[in-house]
């Protein structure tokens, strides 16, 4: 009987010491995720089809930290992108859903050929704004991050 009352306390001192680790393991990848800086960094391959104008997209995800962001076995997640106008409106969604980036501290991660859709008919009110997109600069992204299920929008600055 004091063998198997042994074996739990250990295992739940295991357990314990595991789910501190994960906790604070979190609790940095959390500071560190906001911190984050995402730019556009290149479009190609246009073309328009239907009322849907496709592109291309890179996407350059800077970590301006002395912390490197490497989640070192929690579950990360770049869920999606959200393409925004020069005023801030939504005007697409990019479902990315890629695990295991990690992103040296001082460093950057590109996200490379994003396939990017903007249906013009739904955004036929937002036409002028969408008019106005001449280069890079005229456009914003915000990346959601899921750490452990929780999700993070970082947005471009």
């Amino acid at each position: 009987m004091g063998l198997g009352v042994k074996h739990v306390v250990i295992g739940l001192s295991v357990l314990g010491l595991a789910g501190f680790w994960v906790k604070n393991r979190i609790k940095k990848l959390s500071e560190i995720v906001v911190k984050l800086i995402p730019i556009p960094s290149g479009f190609r391959n246009f073309s328009f089809k239907h009322w849907v104008l496709f592109f291309n997209m890179d996407v350059t995800i800077h970590n301006p930290t002395n912390e490197a962001f490497n989640p070192n076995g929690i579950i990360v997640t770049i869920k999606r992108l959200e393409i925004k106008d020069i005023e801030g409106k939504l005007i697409a969604k990019v479902n990315i859903n890629k695990n295991s980036v990690n992103i040296p501290a001082k460093g950057k991660f590109i996200l490379k050929d994003l396939a990017v859709e903007i249906d013009t008919y739904t955004n036929i009110l937002n036409a002028a704004n969408l008019a106005k997109i001449k280069s890079l600069d005229d456009i914003k992204v915000d990346v959601v991050i899921s750490i452990l299920g929780k999700e993070y929008l970082i947005p471009q600055l």
